[in-house]
């Protein structure tokens, strides 16, 4: 769906802001968005662009940069720390050969920590796009990338 039809379902209320860029990030292959759609987007809702501009940048939900196929946040809060997020995430980065800039080597996975996905009775855990995982292990996580790489999994 094109950034126009996008608008369509909404009202032209600034408070839409975010529904309307996660949507036209949604209908992206990449899941980016670009200057052109924070124009477009400001323009009908009637903000400045440096308003759509800040949502876009403050919100890691949403990235202004060609996005992976496959955007892996791991979570860092307290109850998943302390059950080896950080670790999980090491291994991730290590197992899918991710680059200074947290991408696979392959373009499929971009890597990231997130301070909480409020997933704590499940942590360690982590979202691939919006499918969540949890209970983490290094088995598991294996499994996960594997299904992935081999398009059986819904994501």
């Amino acid at each position: 769906m094109d950034i126009e039809n996008i608008l369509k379902k909404y009202s032209k209320d600034k408070s839409y802001l975010l529904e309307i860029m996660h949507d036209a990030k949604e209908s992206k292959e990449n899941r980016s968005l670009d200057l052109n759609d924070l124009k477009v987007i400001s323009k009908y809702l009637n903000i400045n662009l440096s308003a759509a501009y800040g949502a876009a940048t403050f919100y890691s939900a949403f990235s202004l940069k060609l996005q992976a196929k496959y955007i892996i946040r791991v979570c860092s809060s307290t109850v998943c720390h302390i059950k080896k997020s950080y670790d999980i995430l090491l291994f991730l980065k290590s197992l899918l050969n991710c680059d200074d800039d947290n991408l696979s080597k392959d373009g499929l996975f971009a890597v990231s920590e997130v301070g909480c996905l409020g997933l704590c009775d499940i942590s360690p855990s982590m979202m691939i796009n919006n499918q969540v995982y949890g209970n983490l292990d290094e088995n598991s996580i294996k499994r996960i990338v594997e299904e992935l790489k081999n398009g059986s999994n819904g994501t």
